[in-house]
């Protein structure tokens, strides 16, 4: 079973585990209501809403799906919104469990359902049409990205494990990332796997960088730069990610011409320190995701305010807790150290494997070999090379 399938099966197990019993300290009662809502071209969204009782004008959030999971995914963070004064909403994606549809990848169509949402909560609930949020995790994340510029309406964006470049994601240095192929079947669900397998064997090659072009919430740069301050993004990435690396969003990040942007990078693999928040469990990500609204759709800061001024970048250290953080990125403060993949004597004997090493040059059994530039020495397919950091602080 794949990773993806795991985590599917963890949030449904404890999601039915604890709806009954979950507390929190509670400011509003919540009431969860599920619709049908329809989209321009007539299909149905599966649309969970979750609202206090109280008739009053509230700010609005809507948490956009991730690849293949159903609207169960935000099920907690929509509830813990909407008891502490929110309209929240969860929802499965087009053409995903019981919504309609062809499956999308972040589309014109995809982006269309959005606002489509936006309107029937607008029209059926007390939601404040000058404070509306969204969120959402990987797939969720570049959809949130992409509406941000679609409807202006979006005051504020939290992105968690996304990407700003699919080409990247995809197929970086030309190279295809078959962490996406790990099942394809040609169906609409399997769609990115399918297409990984197509660039693997040089098949429309051309036809699906373009496609990867135009979903990438990259292509929106200017579109940022031209939203005068009225879009809020707060990004947080994982440095073992393997389906979407950190350096696209980092390279956004540093383009991304409006005021108001936070980014943190984080020790963890794709989407499973977040999908612990997802199940009310304690994660930083999701801490800053709730401030973060707080700020800019109620007011109320905890914190933000500094992080945009003093500190709006972080890094966490790899396996502690300890984070650094920058006014800004890039920064001068962090310089960059060049690594070698050499043998390691011992291991290298049985396995194969290489270690890191700040020499260039080393002796195996009196024998002289470069691994420098040029090199054309291959130690197996396990060798790992990795970048590391050497951190000013000073």
């Amino acid at each position: 079973m794949s990773i993806r399938k795991n985590y599917i099966m963890l949030l449904l197990f404890i999601a039915v585990l604890l709806q009954g019993s979950l507390v929190h300290a509670a400011e509003y009662p919540v009431k969860v209501t599920q619709h049908w809502v329809t989209t321009y071209d007539g299909y149905k969204l599966d649309v969970d809403v979750y609202a206090p009782v109280y008739g009053i004008t509230l700010p609005l959030v809507i948490f956009s799906p991730s690849w293949g999971l159903p609207k169960i995914e935000y099920l907690f963070p929509a509830r813990k919104m909407a008891a502490e004064g929110y309209i929240a909403v969860s929802y499965s994606a087009r053409g995903w469990f019981g919504s309609t549809g062809k499956i999308n990848v972040g589309e014109e169509n995809d982006l269309r359902d959005v606002s489509t949402i936006i309107d029937f909560v607008l029209k059926n609930y007390p939601a404040d049409v000058n404070n509306i949020g969204m969120a959402g995790i990987s797939m969720g994340a570049c959809r949130s990205l992409q509406a941000g510029i679609f409807d202006s309406r979006i005051k504020a964006v939290a992105a968690m494990s996304g990407t700003a470049v699919m080409r990247d994601a995809l197929y970086s240095q030309d190279t295809p990332n078959m962490s996406w192929a790990s099942t394809q079947t040609g169906g609409d669900s399997n769609m990115v796997g399918d297409r990984v397998i197509d660039l693997e064997q040089g098949r429309n090659v051309e036809e699906i960088l373009k496609w990867l072009d135009n979903i990438s919430p990259f292509r929106l740069l200017n579109d940022y730069a031209r939203t005068n301050g009225r879009l809020s993004v707060y990004i947080s990435n994982y440095y073992a990610d393997a389906l979407f690396a950190p350096n696209a969003v980092m390279d956004f990040y540093s383009l991304l011409e409006i005021p108001d942007k936070i980014m943190d990078l984080n020790d963890g693999m794709h989407a499973f320190p977040v999908g612990y928040g997802c199940l009310s469990l304690p994660e930083e990500t999701w801490t800053t995701v709730y401030k973060w609204f707080d700020y800019y759709l109620k007011g109320i800061d905890a914190g933000i305010s500094d992080r945009l001024t003093k500190t709006p970048v972080s890094f966490q250290l790899k396996n502690e807790k300890t984070r650094l953080y920058f006014s800004s990125w890039p920064t001068e403060k962090i310089t960059y150290q060049k690594y070698y993949l050499n043998l390691d004597r011992l291991k290298s004997l049985t396995n194969g494997r290489g270690s890191l090493d700040s020499s260039p040059n080393f002796t195996l059994f009196f024998r002289e070999i470069n691994s420098g530039k040029g090199s054309k020495a291959s130690f197996g397919p396990d060798d790992i090379v990795s970048q590391m950091l050497n951190v000013d602080t000073g």
